[in-house]
């Protein structure tokens, strides 16, 4: 998180510094972006274990995500209203695409996805030798967008933006932990307490697998693995969309990812919903990625040993 946040200040320093960099920040975010798709889906497609438990955890996994993104969505939208989180027009970017029109960039994005899980499937990916490896490849890669990021938020009136939002933008995440924990707990009258401590990994599958595995069992991991997994996948599929929305989009769309809004959904906020959308993600993310650890070790303890 502090390598992230050091690119992205680092960036923003340097858009500061040099603001003509701002429109070549944010052309090359539009090319490197699919790149970080395709990546997720090697990732996705070259874990024989995930697609082994797609058919039989992959439809409550699905479940618990949609609830979760719902909830979070949904309460954003209640407390924030049309509005969005503040003033708008005051941070400009140059990496909003307004002649890319929102269902061909999700179109895009699918497709890439796509290339990448058969990529993985097939082993097209060189493993070992000086090539490196897909973690590694998808982490420099956000790296590069989060410098990207800082350039084209630095070379905009971003004091400017912090000031008309003030207060706004914590009430984003505020939203994103009550609204997927009520969606998760609907879902776990159905599914059981799984859901709830599945939600509550916000999108961060790394975290809440291993997390929930500990003390609910190896299938319970499995399933919050891939709930979060889903979540992840499923925003960078909505996001060209869903921040379009305006002027609620941005907030709107830092619900959808969650925990991602920081990091991997990071530069598609950035890339599709301006300045303000990349602002959003990035206190919202943040704010939730340091909640995430500590509610899903406490609801998952809360029902250790049950399914």
């Amino acid at each position: 998180m502090a390598t992230l946040f050091a690119a992205i200040g680092g960036g923003a320093l340097l858009g500061g510094w040099a603001p003509r960099l701002g429109p070549l920040a944010g052309a090359w975010m539009g090319r490197v972006t699919p790149v970080l798709v395709a990546l997720q889906g090697v990732a996705v497609g070259g874990a024989p274990e995930v697609v082994a438990q797609l058919p039989v955890l992959g439809l409550r996994a699905l479940v618990i995500a949609l609830a979760a993104m719902g909830g979070s969505v949904g309460l954003v939208w209640l407390w924030l209203g049309a509005r969005g989180v503040g003033a708008q027009g005051s941070l400009q970017s140059h990496a909003a695409g307004a002649a890319v029109h929102p269902l061909r960039a999700s179109a895009s994005m699918a497709l890439a996805l796509s290339v990448g899980v058969a990529a993985g499937a097939l082993g097209l990916w060189p493993v070992g030798g000086s090539w490196p490896s897909i973690g590694d490849a998808a982490w420099w890669s956000v790296l590069v967008l989060c410098v990207l990021i800082g350039v084209d938020l630095g070379s905009g009136d971003l004091r400017a933006r912090l000031r008309e939002t003030g207060r706004g933008l914590l009430r984003v995440p505020c939203a994103v932990v009550v609204g997927s924990l009520v969606g998760g707990a609907l879902v776990g009258l159905w599914l059981g307490p799984v859901a709830p401590a599945s939600a509550a990994g916000f999108g961060w599958y790394s975290l809440a697998g291993p997390l929930v595995t500990q003390s609910m069992g190896a299938e319970a991991g499995a399933v919050a693995f891939l709930a979060n997994l889903m979540r992840e996948l499923v925003a960078l599929l909505l996001i060209p969309v869903v921040v379009a929305q305006r002027p609620a989009g941005s907030a709107l769309g830092a619900a959808l990812a969650g925990a991602p809004a920081m990091d991997t959904a990071l530069p598609f906020l950035a890339r599709y919903g301006g300045g303000e959308a990349a602002l959003v993600g990035l206190v919202s993310g943040a704010t939730v990625s340091v909640l995430a650890p500590v509610l899903v070790t406490l609801i998952a303890a809360a029902f250790g040993g049950a399914p």
